[in-house]
Parts: C-alpha cells; structure tokens; sequence
C-alpha cells in the first residue's frame, strides 16, 4: 500500500519539530523530511524530498523563517492500495525515501 498524500495540517511556525519521514506542506507541494538541523539565524533548516507529483524525488532545503512550512499530521493520512506488478510504486517510493544524501 502506498499513503495518498492528501492530509490536512497538523501545526506549523517556528517551533514545530521536523522529525525525518514527517510530511511537509512548503510551497503548495508535499514533501518528505530527510534531516532538520536548527540554524543560528533562519530557525530550522529542513532538507527534504518532494513526494507529490509535480516535484517527486526532487531535492530541496526549506528555512522554517524564510517559509511558511506546514507540518501535515499523519493520522490523517489515507492509505490506497498499490495495484503495480510486484508493488512497484511502493518500493520506488520507499526506495527514495531510504536512500542516504
């Protein structure tokens, strides 16, 4: 099974944790967090994936001061059944997510 990507936002702002494998609303786009390290000047830096269509696997880095970063919750996340031969989708899709920077 793959997760429809579609949640609603949990919290956002300047103190919200970015824990790897959380799911980000930034720019209108979902991605998925790699890394969050606090910064001396621009709050959290946020490198992470892009998990919706229009920037899949792209790679991008996120300031919590310089954007409005939504911390999407996943209890919210709905689960569809993936239907490629041998899974496909879900391994790329866990593949990318696994995958050292």
């Amino acid at each position: 099974m793959t997760a429809d990507l579609s949640t609603a936002p949990a919290t956002s702002g300047e103190d919200a944790q970015y824990p790897p494998g959380a799911q980000i609303l930034v720019r209108d786009e979902v991605w998925l967090v790699r890394n969050a390290t606090r910064t001396e000047h621009d709050g959290a830096r946020i490198e992470a994936v892009g998990a919706s269509d229009f920037v899949r696997d792209q790679e991008a880095v996120f300031f919590d001061r310089l954007d409005q970063i939504e911390l999407l919750d996943p209890k919210l996340t709905r689960l569809v059944r993936d239907d490629s031969p041998n899974f496909r989708r879900s391994r790329l899709f866990l593949e990318a997510v696994l995958r050292p920077l």
